[in-house]
């Protein structure tokens, strides 16, 4: 039979329904004829109508009609014969004909992909159409010898009559369940599975579609294909199949399955190429402890790992996840919240094993980019996730990850869990409920935790284990490796503030090898000793690193250190933490950290090489108050929390216990409150947030998911022309002012701001009523797209990039490069391959491929290859249908197989097409960079909009007619260009609203916030005042010997808090509490040495007091002492002090010197 004449013997059906399933449309084709019903219809006539129309057709076809179409029609009618039907469904067979990518072409998850909105005759031919190409799928395995295996799957599908005619129309026979077991049994398998875990199934095996759906995939295993998420909530069972197949280790020495997949160091070789662990630190046994975290990790056993920085700890959590990745296709989830740092991390695991497996996914990429990554980890083409902790709110992600299963959830600097830690972010808090409830709502277990830190003292690994025990029921196993480093020698050098400077040449002046970073505490410290190093006599090259930097420039300063072109880089403590470079021999600290914790992390990019490397912190004890200084700027009191639960209760609805606000909106209905932070508070934000995670904590509310408005739109007119046009429309002159004000916000806007629409509202003065039910934020936003109808805007998504348009490595030469090399690298694997056609598998040696173009003058480094090979598996919408030219496979280091999804003709037009795609992007850009009239020699950061590059393209009329979507096809280019590096796409302008979804707990109803509640916070900031106590203790012991100063080190992350201050600290417990140094309070209060007096000035911040005192008892010089004492130890805001002075003599009464 062939598969036209099964066709009309079918009634291909299609059904549009609500959530209700209320049918609202039928579309249904026989033998050419269309039945339709929409509109306002009688729905058990038109089933009745349906039957008549098709009653002479053998099968009802359709896609998804098992689990939807005849559900929601027995619904209505249980009686209809048309239930009594064969069905014969193309979801259900799609997974078994198209098993190496997880959706066909036509097929998206579970539905089909249409070009037509709820035409449900145009879905029912889709149908027909997906069965055409499933019959010659399944015509072609047959051929390639494969008969036996569609057996199996007809055996599996034994209950459906209409798969069953499917097949044997197909020609393939029934078998028996004998020789089922025995074509499982085949060594076709015997690499893919554990045959130990196989017999066990086997002794009661069950007739299951999940079986045929498991062994199809089976077929594709090892590659980037996973099931479709149907699958697993369809036929659960089969997670439990494959899980016992593929990820357990029955650790029996004949299963070459397990021997292979299952083995730490094999795992090791096969992605990272080394031939094992480092042998330091050291497990129990004596073995390596990197080894034994590696293998309970690729076990899924809970953990929290701790290994000094340098100490492979990233490695830790990779080998398992890509091993999870090979051996199911299951995703990792990495939480970290160096979001600056995380491209850094994504490429770093790319150069060093060759894998292009990993993604991050965060605040800072432009929507295009966002778009692409959320694709790959939903077609499976991502092993590793970098997210950071904000992502969990999101909606959009949390919908992609159910469509993969979760292997672990990675937790990398897991101190910030802890409020005792010195990194303590209360976002990490929200990650275990999400896990939680993500995990209930797919029905699934939830997934191992592993955890990973550089330094944990005992009671921050108390409470990360505390709690991960508390929220998800794991316990996490310790593996402890300490924080030192064998190979690195400490020293302090005591040094004035104004010799730092001259120390710092020296000591890099007689740097012999490698390379050295400076850390220091702000970004302008870095920027004066870089220039004071390059301005010196004997200049030292060198350059300011840290977060102010353009993208392209802090690119090339960080390829350039890591190149060895750049021997010093002078950072700030939490930047320099991205650079991972094997040879700095050399770590200055020119300012002191806040904690040990921070110093050794920071020290600890010294020596990675394991060869010997120094770390020295230049000392001035005065230092420390800045750090007192730091630290007390993102504090909260408790007044603070509580005001925010009453601006949280004032603003909900009187039926609801629902808030949907922004952190600005919050600042705008304080009222006549007040807070210790104003709206223009660069921490605002962060610190409202801070408050609301403290007051969830304490349970009066709850945050769920955030709410976000982007507009961003380019702005059309100058004031002058807004003004002409605003005459026009007619509008009131209070609204006129409003719009010209907020008109005037946009046009002095830079190009690539990014603007609350809080701070937007803030700027354009926007007032709103009080009774109305909205807020400036909300007002603005609706503003702003009533200028974009009446034309002062041109709504759409905005971009920028930074482009240099001539000179040298200019973009049409880098574009010219990239397109000679990637025509050069197609014409290399055609001919290595000349009779591959579409669906054909090829081997791939990266290193070998390389050598080939060298020997057609492409010097090229492999890792080039790869991510063109990466742009190839990219090429879909709007170049050549909805799947890209090629996937990639990887099979061990600079190893790969190639799966062609397009013959190699098919595949060079596409790449040609992309080319000219981006040659004309160029030129459009080109023409931008020109019309600036700035120096097109640098890099010059554009703005463009992606309608605007649509309309480039559509202006090339030979081009176009080549484009199947203009506007995919730009946004394809576009990413294209930035992929090779051609350009470096940045966000365009946009005024965004991200409210938080907050629910005010009815059970706290009247409770009010107080000091049991604050506790745990005022505890995280007494322990933050404790690290800056316990760093400076350190460098006072290494002035005198480094070797006390070691010790002390080791009973901090060993002793717990009460024996390490007994030992370090008996006497100065009272100095433990103060945000100063013992010689500064010193100076502020114990030097007056007159108890009433002291008494005044070490009173609390909130009392009030009246004091009464003659002529010459000190007044003037308590009421200074005090002002210090606010200043230096409570760490009172200074503007927040007001002195009234009746004598103009006593305003120039001198602070003490510490003040």
């Amino acid at each position: 039979m062939q598969v036209t004449e099964l066709l009309q013997r079918c009634l291909w059906l299609d059904l549009e329904t609500d959530t209700e399933n209320t049918v609202f449309k039928i579309g249904a084709v026989y033998r050419d004829q269309v039945f339709m019903r929409q509109g306002h219809f009688d729905l058990a006539q038109a089933i009745i109508d349906l039957e008549q129309f098709a009653a002479t057709a053998d099968y009802v076809l359709g896609h998804n009609i098992v689990a939807h179409d005849m559900p929601v029609l027995q619904s209505h009618n249980p009686q209809a014969l048309i239930l009594k039907q064969p069905l014969l469904d193309t979801l259900l067979l799609s997974p078994l004909a198209f098993p190496q990518t997880p959706y066909h072409h036509l097929v998206k998850d579970y539905k089909l992909v249409h070009d037509t909105v709820n035409d449900p005759v145009a879905d029912a031919r889709l149908s027909a159409q997906l069965l055409t190409e499933e019959w010659h799928s399944f015509e072609r395995m047959k051929q390639n010898g494969q008969g036996d295996l569609l057996a199996f799957y007809r055996f599996c599908f034994s209950q459906e009559q209409g798969i069953q005619d499917f097949f044997q129309a197909l020609g393939i026979p029934e078998i028996q369940l004998n020789t089922a077991k025995a074509l499982l049994q085949q060594k076709r398998y015997a690499d893919r599975l554990c045959a130990h875990a196989l017999a066990q199934w086997l002794q009661n095996f069950k007739i299951t579609p999940a079986w045929a759906y498991a062994l199809a995939w089976l077929s594709v295993a090892e590659g980037n294909s996973v099931l479709p998420p149907w699958v697993r909530y369809q036929f659960p069972e089969i997670i439990d199949i494959l899980h016992s197949l593929r990820e357990t280790n029955c650790g029996q020495a004949d299963c070459a399955y397990c021997h292979e997949h299952h083995n730490a160091v094999k795992q090791l070789q096969n992605f990272f190429g080394f031939q094992a662990y480092r042998p330091i630190p050291q497990a129990e046994d004596g073995s390596s402890l990197q080894q034994r975290i590696v293998e309970a990790g690729m076990q899924r056993q809970p953990l929290l790992a701790i290994l000094p920085t340098g100490g492979g700890k990233s490695l830790c959590y990779q080998v398992p996840a890509l091993a999870h990745y090979q051996r199911r296709g299951v995703l990792t989830i990495v939480i970290s919240p160096l979001q600056a740092l995380m491209k850094d991390q994504v490429d770093g695991l790319v150069r060093r094993t060759g894998t292009p497996f990993a993604d991050a996914l965060n605040g800072l990429l432009t929507s295009p980019e966002r778009g692409q990554v959320l694709e790959r980890i939903r077609l499976g083409d991502t092993a590793i996730l970098y997210v950071s902790p904000e992502q969990l709110r999101n909606h959009s992600f949390r919908e992609t990850i159910k469509q993969r299963e979760i292997a672990c959830w990675v937790f990398d600097e897991a101190h910030c869990l802890s409020k005792w830690g010195h990194d303590f972010r209360t976002d990490y808090w929200y990650a275990a409920r999400f896990i939680r409830e993500f995990s209930a709502t797919i029905k699934q277990p939830i997934p191992p935790v592993a955890a990973f830190t550089a330094t944990a003292k005992q009671d921050v690994i108390a409470e990360i284990r505390g709690h991960f025990k508390q929220f998800l029921a794991q316990d996490l196993t310790l593996f402890a490796g300490g924080v030192e480093r064998d190979n690195l020698s400490f020293q302090i050098i005591p040094t004035s503030s104004m010799e730092k400077n001259t120390r710092i040449h020296d000591l890099l002046h007689h740097l012999e090898s490698g390379c050295a970073i400076v850390y220091a505490t702000t970004r302008k410290r870095t920027e004066e000793i870089a220039t004071f190093l390059a301005e010196h006599e004997q200049p030292i090259h060198a350059a300011a690193f840290h977060a102010g930097l353009e993208p392209p420039e802090k690119h090339t300063l960080q390829n350039a250190f890591i190149a060895g072109e750049l021997p010093v880089i002078c950072a700030t403590n939490a930047f320099g933490m991205g650079i991972d470079k094997n040879d700095v021999r050399l770590v200055i600290h020119a300012d002191i950290p806040g904690s040990l914790e921070n110093y050794l992390q920071e020290a600890g990019r010294a020596g990675r090489d394991r060869e010997t490397a120094d770390c020295i912190l230049l000392y001035d004890e005065t230092d420390i108050e800045r750090q007192f200084k730091l630290s007390a700027l993102s504090q909260l009191t408790r007044r603070d929390i509580s005001t925010i639960l009453r601006v949280l209760r004032r603003s909900r609805r009187q039926d609801q216990n629902l808030v949907v606000i922004s952190s600005g909106e919050l600042m705008q209905q304080l009222g006549n409150e007040s807070l210790s932070f104003e709206h223009t508070d660069h921490m605002m934000d962060t610190k409202v947030k801070t408050a609301i995670a403290w007051l969830e904590r304490s349970g009066f509310v709850q945050r769920d998911e955030n709410s976000t408005q982007v507009f961003q739109g380019q702005v059309l007119l100058d004031m002058q022309q807004a003004e002409a046009r605003l005459e026009k429309l007619h509008v009131s002159q209070d609204k006129k002012k409003q719009w010209l004000r907020l008109f005037s916000v946009l046009l002095n806007m830079d190009i690539d701001e990014g603007l609350t629409a809080d701070a937007l509202a803030a700027t354009a003065q926007i007032e709103v009523a009080p009774e109305t039910d909205t807020t400036p934020a909300k007002e603005a936003i609706r503003l702003l797209q009533d200028m974009a109808q009446q034309g002062f805007i041109n709504q759409g998504l905005q971009l920028t990039a930074f482009f240099r348009a001539k000179g040298r490595n200019n973009a049409q030469q880098l574009l010219s490069q990239v397109c000679s090399l990637e025509s050069a690298m197609i014409s290399v694997l055609r001919e290595q391959e000349p009779d591959a056609k579409e669906g054909d598998w090829m081997d791939l040696n990266l290193r070998q491929l390389s050598q080939h173009l060298l020997e057609r003058d492409h010097a090229i480094h492999p890792q080039t290859l790869l991510q063109l090979l990466k742009s190839l598996s990219q090429d879909g919408k709007g170049l050549a249908g909805n799947r890209g030219s090629l996937s990639l496979h990887y099979v061990a280091q600079d190893f790969y197989k190639l799966h062609l999804q397009r013959d190699w003709n098919a595949l060079e037009q596409t790449a040609k097409r992309r080319q000219a795609v981006a040659q004309v992007l160029v030129q459009h850009l080109q023409h931008k960079a020109q019309a600036t009239g700035e120096n097109q020699r640098k890099e010059l950061l554009l703005s463009f909009t992606l309608d605007e590059l649509q309309q480039a393209l559509s202006n090339d009329l030979a081009l176009q007619t080549q484009l199947k979507d203009s506007l995919a096809a730009a946004e394809r280019g576009l990413l294209f260009l930035h992929e090779q590096g051609v350009l470096n796409l940045q966000q365009g302008l946009a005024i965004f609203r991200a409210a938080m979804h907050i629910t005010i707990q009815p059970e706290a109803k009247g409770r009010r916030y107080n000091q049991s509640d604050y506790g745990a916070l005022d505890h995280h900031y007494g322990e933050r005042i404790l690290q800056i106590h316990v760093m400076n203790e350190y460098a006072r012991l290494a002035q005198k010997k480094i070797q006390d100063a070691l010790n002390l080190v080791a009973a901090y992350f060993l002793l717990d808090r009460k024996n390490f201050i007994q030992r370090y600290f008996k006497h100065d417990k009272a100095m433990l509490k103060r945000a100063t140094s013992a010689a500064s309070y010193h100076q502020i209060v114990e030097s007056l040495q007159h108890p009433v007096q002291t008494s005044i000035v070490a009173a609390s911040a909130e009392q009030n007091m009246l004091i009464l005192a003659g002529p010459g008892s000190g007044k003037t010089k308590t009421v200074v002492h005090r002002c210090a004492y606010l200043l230096r130890v409570l760490r009172v805001a200074a503007a927040s002090i007001l002195v009234l002075c009746f004598k103009p003599q006593c305003r120039a009464q001198p602070a003490p010197s510490s003040a």
